[in-house]
């Protein structure tokens, strides 16, 4: 206040409390994901989910199912082809409005040709392939956490 200039900073203001940043966390369920390689990716989500909403899709060659994160994965649905494009798709992601996804893949499958608006991370398993030009990296698994 221009009144108390003396007091800015000790006297507490009208403040929005910023909500959770909503995560859409991509799991590739393709025949080609381990269990091993699910688990780990329910123990990232575990970790993410303490501060942020997590919203799970599940995808092999299409999106199975979609739920908000509420602990352990046992069991995923799929377990086809790859197919990286219905969850990217404009209309899916306009349904969800996430403000990131994480995509947990191997990379093996087709992926879009132009980046969503989106901001994306492909988090790829310790053998797998970068499956677009675009989106960050970050490789999980024995070799650690590499970024590219």
């Amino acid at each position: 206040s221009r009144r108390f200039p003396h007091l800015l900073g000790m006297v507490p203001g009208m403040m929005r409390a910023a909500a959770k940043p909503r995560i859409m966390a991509v799991i590739d369920t393709s025949g080609s994901m381990s269990k091993a390689i699910l688990e780990e990716i329910s123990q990232e989500m575990t970790f993410m989910a303490r501060d942020r909403e997590v919203l799970v899709v599940e995808c092999d060659a299409a999106v199975q199912r979609v739920y908000p994160y509420r602990g352990a994965i046992v069991s995923v649905a799929g377990r086809g082809g790859t197919d990286f494009r219905p969850p990217l798709a404009l209309s899916f992601l306009s349904q969800y409005r996430p403000d990131l996804v994480i995509f947990f893949t191997d990379g093996c499958g087709s992926a879009p040709e132009k980046a969503p608006q989106v901001p994306v991370i492909w988090v790829i398993t310790a053998d797998g392939t970068q499956p677009a030009p675009w989106g960050r990296v970050v490789r999980m698994g024995k070799k650690g956490s590499q970024r590219r």
